[in-house]
Protein backbone atom coordinates (compact mmCIF):
# COMPACT_ATOMS: atom_id res chain seq x y z
CA UNK A 1 0.00 0.00 0.00
CA UNK A 2 2.90 1.89 0.25
CA UNK A 3 4.85 3.06 -3.03
CA UNK A 4 6.41 6.20 -4.92
CA UNK A 5 5.72 9.34 -2.64
CA UNK A 6 7.81 12.04 -4.64
CA UNK A 7 10.74 12.84 -6.77
CA UNK A 8 12.99 15.38 -7.21
CA UNK A 9 16.34 16.59 -8.79
CA UNK A 10 19.68 17.18 -5.88
CA UNK A 11 21.12 19.77 -7.03
CA UNK A 12 23.85 17.41 -8.48
CA UNK A 13 21.04 16.45 -11.02
CA UNK A 14 20.92 13.00 -9.27
CA UNK A 15 16.93 11.83 -9.24
CA UNK A 16 15.33 11.46 -5.35
CA UNK A 17 12.84 8.98 -5.44
CA UNK A 18 10.81 7.99 -2.00
CA UNK A 19 9.56 4.49 -2.11
CA UNK A 20 7.29 2.80 0.51
CA UNK A 21 7.67 -0.12 2.75
CA UNK A 22 4.68 -2.02 0.15
CA UNK A 23 3.28 -3.90 3.09
CA UNK A 24 -0.19 -4.58 2.64
CA UNK A 25 -1.60 -4.90 6.24
CA UNK A 26 -0.69 -3.49 9.32
CA UNK A 27 2.16 -5.78 11.04
CA UNK A 28 2.84 -7.26 7.68
CA UNK A 29 6.30 -8.65 8.01
CA UNK A 30 7.40 -7.61 4.71
CA UNK A 31 7.55 -4.69 6.20
CA UNK A 32 11.69 -5.76 6.76
CA UNK A 33 11.91 -5.08 3.40
CA UNK A 34 12.80 -1.16 4.23
CA UNK A 35 15.94 -2.36 6.16
CA UNK A 36 17.08 -5.44 3.38
CA UNK A 37 19.68 -3.08 1.06
CA UNK A 38 18.61 -5.13 -2.11
CA UNK A 39 15.05 -4.62 -1.83
CA UNK A 40 13.46 -1.24 -3.31
CA UNK A 41 11.21 -1.09 -0.61
CA UNK A 42 11.46 1.66 2.57
CA UNK A 43 14.15 3.94 0.57
CA UNK A 44 15.26 6.90 -0.52
CA UNK A 45 16.92 6.05 -3.59
CA UNK A 46 19.59 8.52 -5.72
CA UNK A 47 19.43 6.96 -9.27
CA UNK A 48 20.86 8.97 -12.52
CA UNK A 49 17.86 10.34 -14.36
CA UNK A 50 18.23 9.23 -17.95
CA UNK A 51 18.65 5.41 -17.17
CA UNK A 52 17.26 4.49 -14.02
CA UNK A 53 20.90 3.00 -12.97
CA UNK A 54 22.41 3.74 -9.33
CA UNK A 55 25.80 6.08 -9.11
CA UNK A 56 29.00 5.47 -8.15
CA UNK A 57 29.07 7.20 -5.22
CA UNK A 58 25.58 5.94 -3.57
CA UNK A 59 26.72 5.00 0.33
CA UNK A 60 25.83 1.29 -0.81
CA UNK A 61 27.13 1.75 -4.65
CA UNK A 62 28.44 -2.38 -5.64
CA UNK A 63 29.97 -2.10 -8.76
CA UNK A 64 26.77 -2.78 -10.73
CA UNK A 65 24.67 0.08 -11.51
CA UNK A 66 21.97 -1.84 -12.06
CA UNK A 67 21.21 -3.07 -8.71
CA UNK A 68 19.04 -2.34 -6.20
CA UNK A 69 21.78 -2.00 -3.47
CA UNK A 70 23.35 0.22 -5.90
CA UNK A 71 20.34 2.61 -6.44
CA UNK A 72 19.97 2.96 -2.39
CA UNK A 73 20.77 6.10 -0.62
CA UNK A 74 18.52 6.02 3.05
CA UNK A 75 16.31 3.41 4.22
CA UNK A 76 13.96 2.00 6.87
CA UNK A 77 11.09 4.19 6.03
CA UNK A 78 7.51 3.16 6.16
CA UNK A 79 5.63 5.48 4.00
CA UNK A 80 8.00 8.60 2.78
CA UNK A 81 5.16 10.52 1.32
CA UNK A 82 6.91 14.05 0.86
CA UNK A 83 11.02 15.36 1.06
CA UNK A 84 12.87 18.50 0.19
CA UNK A 85 16.44 19.48 0.40
CA UNK A 86 17.86 21.45 3.52
CA UNK A 87 19.25 24.17 1.14
CA UNK A 88 22.05 25.16 3.76
CA UNK A 89 23.20 21.32 4.91
CA UNK A 90 21.90 19.36 1.72
CA UNK A 91 20.65 17.07 3.61
CA UNK A 92 16.99 15.73 2.92
CA UNK A 93 13.99 15.86 5.49
CA UNK A 94 11.48 13.34 4.82
CA UNK A 95 7.57 13.16 5.54
CA UNK A 96 7.32 9.61 7.06
CA UNK A 97 3.85 8.43 7.22
CA UNK A 98 3.73 6.49 10.70
CA UNK A 99 1.66 3.26 11.84
CA UNK A 100 -0.80 3.56 14.96
CA UNK A 101 0.87 6.33 16.91
CA UNK A 102 3.72 8.25 14.98
CA UNK A 103 4.27 10.74 12.47
CA UNK A 104 7.79 11.77 11.35
CA UNK A 105 9.92 14.01 10.56
CA UNK A 106 13.32 11.92 9.47
CA UNK A 107 17.09 13.96 8.02
CA UNK A 108 19.91 12.37 7.17
CA UNK A 109 22.44 12.05 5.13
CA UNK A 110 23.63 9.34 2.86
CA UNK A 111 23.72 5.79 4.38
CA UNK A 112 20.64 7.07 7.10
CA UNK A 113 19.04 4.19 8.51
CA UNK A 114 15.76 5.14 10.00
CA UNK A 115 15.14 1.98 11.41
CA UNK A 116 11.21 1.14 10.24
CA UNK A 117 9.70 -1.27 10.93
CA UNK A 118 11.94 -2.15 14.06
CA UNK A 119 11.65 1.90 15.28
CA UNK A 120 8.95 4.43 15.33
CA UNK A 121 8.45 7.88 16.44
CA UNK A 122 10.64 9.73 19.10
CA UNK A 123 11.90 13.64 18.61
CA UNK A 124 15.40 12.93 19.09
CA UNK A 125 15.71 9.53 20.14
CA UNK A 126 14.49 6.41 18.30
CA UNK A 127 11.82 4.33 20.19
CA UNK A 128 11.69 0.55 19.74
CA UNK A 129 8.43 -0.18 17.90
CA UNK A 130 6.42 -2.98 20.10
CA UNK A 131 4.59 -4.66 17.64
CA UNK A 132 7.52 -5.76 15.25
CA UNK A 133 9.99 -6.14 18.85
CA UNK A 134 7.32 -8.61 20.06
CA UNK A 135 5.93 -10.37 16.60
CA UNK A 136 7.62 -13.64 15.91
CA UNK A 137 7.41 -13.06 12.42
CA UNK A 138 10.32 -9.78 12.78
CA UNK A 139 11.48 -9.97 16.16
CA UNK A 140 15.14 -11.91 15.20
CA UNK A 141 15.65 -8.80 12.44
CA UNK A 142 14.48 -6.30 15.55
CA UNK A 143 16.84 -7.50 17.99
CA UNK A 144 19.76 -8.07 15.68
CA UNK A 145 18.90 -3.80 14.94
CA UNK A 146 18.86 -3.10 18.40
CA UNK A 147 22.44 -4.72 19.19
CA UNK A 148 23.37 -1.68 16.67
CA UNK A 149 21.01 1.24 18.18
CA UNK A 150 24.05 3.39 17.44
CA UNK A 151 23.45 2.98 13.19
CA UNK A 152 19.91 4.58 13.45
CA UNK A 153 19.22 7.89 12.74
CA UNK A 154 16.41 9.26 15.16
CA UNK A 155 13.40 11.47 13.77
CA UNK A 156 14.28 15.33 14.22
CA UNK A 157 10.73 15.44 14.73
CA UNK A 158 7.61 13.72 16.07
CA UNK A 159 4.46 13.91 17.04
CA UNK A 160 2.35 10.91 18.93
CA UNK A 161 -1.23 11.28 17.33
CA UNK A 162 -3.13 8.47 19.21
CA UNK A 163 -3.98 11.09 21.75
CA UNK A 164 -6.03 12.90 19.11
CA UNK A 165 -3.43 15.15 17.69
CA UNK A 166 -4.57 13.97 13.84
CA UNK A 167 -2.18 11.81 11.54
CA UNK A 168 -0.36 13.24 8.51
CA UNK A 169 -2.32 10.67 6.20
CA UNK A 170 -5.65 12.09 6.53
Amino acid sequence: THTIGALAFAPDGALLVSNGDGATRLGDARALRSLELDSLAGKLLRIDPISGAGLADNPFFDGDPTSNRSKVYQLGLRNPFRFTLDPASGQVAIGDVGWNSWEEINMGGAAANYGWPCYEGGSGISIRQPYYAASAATAGACQALYQQESSVTAPVYAYDHSDGGGSAQV
